[in-house]
């Protein structure tokens, strides 16, 4: 037995961690190891060892969430190690949590609601599981990993509730509402038995195979009917700074649509601020302006930037350095990125479609390219129908042993992708 299964059957007999609790912490036992070498003893590893590792998780472009919760499982098992005497200190002990977002959660209306409990509609079996599972997580309020864990015999659909088994092994017992119930007698019956294929089993919702669904697969099928419904997530969306935004550029009005999901303070070129109306509020925003004209500008523009970023701020760049049709992505411009690596603030990249808000196309209305000017293209995109501006948020990305360029053809392809999800 190595000393990692030691230390995980510990945190299961003496501590009554859940198996999933225990997973993630094995994970991240296997990811130190991994990094650092197999041959390598885990009881000889040093501060150095541990902040080298550090280093390189944020080089690949790890969130400091995921790294910070990394961080509490190599804590705690070197805690471990030094309480029973194997290593005489924890070299955990004084490595630094990063700095984590607080972000602020998307929060669904009525109408929100109502669309993702209708997605899943018709007959077939699936649609008959999933709206069951919606219904159920809805009126509950069960963590996915308890309501894909659900048995038949948890089930008291005439009592009108549900027995769950929670963090900690704990029993729940929760009401269900008629919706719910009604929903789940809709499943059980020929659809569950189409969905097993003469397969025997006990768990309530099943997979195409008839094996029980995975918490991984319920969270794919619920993104899937988010989707459908047309609701849209905002999880890397960050609630201050300090961190870098880098989007496609389409028009003037990417600006306006970026500040209604955050404020950021976005790098301009210098004509914005003498547009009427436009100008006074780029000017208000804080916007940065850049001359074009001056080659060297793009120096004094990048020292403020990693001012701002430093003092906690949100800054946008279009690294297109101009508005494009919307077919394409123009080459990207790598000198802005360099505000990121000084600062050490992440990157977070961003993708915008406007489209049709009846049949989403994309629409061209309010494009500002080449010989277009401004009032034109105000006028034709009040005149066309109701449009819906889409922003695609990607994962942030830490500048820790990046090269700007290869940065910027990696975040090209990022946007890229973005760009492929909006639609």
């Amino acid at each position: 037995m190595t000393i990692e299964e030691r230390w995980l059957d510990h945190l299961a007999a003496e501590r009554g961690l859940a198996p999933l609790t225990l997973s993630a912490y094995g994970r991240d036992l296997r990811l130190l190891r991994a990094t650092l070498g197999e041959e390598r003893d885990l009881e000889d590893i040093g501060y150095e060892d541990l902040t080298g590792v550090l280093r390189r998780l944020r080089s690949d472009g790890r969130s400091p969430r995921s790294v910070a919760r990394w961080l509490v499982a190599v804590r705690a098992f070197y805690a471990w190690l030094a309480s029973t005497g194997l290593v005489a200190d924890s070299p955990a002990a004084r490595l630094e949590s990063p700095r984590l977002w607080s972000t602020l959660p998307k929060v669904l209306d009525g109408a929100d609601v109502e669309r993702l409990l209708s997605a899943p509609s018709g007959p077939e079996p699936r649609a008959r599981r999933d709206r069951a599972m919606l219904e159920v997580l809805y009126a509950t309020g069960l963590r996915a990993s308890e309501l894909v864990g659900l048995r038949l015999h948890d089930l008291h659909l005439d009592a009108g509730f549900v027995r769950c088994l929670g963090k900690g092994s704990k029993e729940r017992v929760v009401p269900l509402g008629g919706e719910a119930s009604a929903a789940l007698r809709a499943y059980l019956g020929e659809a569950r038995t189409a969905l097993l294929s003469g397969r025997r089993s006990d768990v309530v919702f099943v997979g195409r195979r008839g094996t029980a669904l995975t918490r991984q697969g319920f969270w794919k099928l619920l993104k899937g009917h988010a989707r459908r419904a047309g609701i849209e997530g905002q999880q890397h969306v960050p609630s201050r700074g300090p961190a870098l935004l880098v989007c496609n550029h389409l028009s003037w009005l990417d600006i306006t649509c970026i500040h209604a999901a955050r404020h950021v303070r976005f790098v301009s070129k210098s004509d914005v601020k003498n547009w009427p109306l436009i100008g006074t509020l780029s000017n208000g925003s804080g916007t940065l302006y850049i001359e074009r004209e001056r080659r060297r500008d793009a120096l004094r523009v990048v020292h403020h930037m990693t001012e701002a970023l430093c003092n906690g701020d949100l800054i946008g760049v279009f690294p297109e350095g101009t508005t494009s049709d919307g077919r394409g992505l123009l080459p990207f411009h790598a000198n802005l990125l360099q505000a990121s690596i000084s600062s050490g603030a992440p990157v977070l990249p961003a993708a915008l479609r406007f489209a049709d808000a009846a049949t989403g196309e994309t629409s061209q209305a309010p494009r500002y390219i080449d010989d277009d000017s401004l009032a034109a293209s105000l006028w034709n995109t009040l005149r066309a129908p109701p449009l819906l501006a889409i922003v695609r948020f990607g994962e942030p990305q830490h500048p820790h042993g990046r090269e700007r360029r290869a940065w910027a053809q990696s975040l090209h392809e990022d946007v890229q992708q973005l760009r492929r999800e909006t639609h």
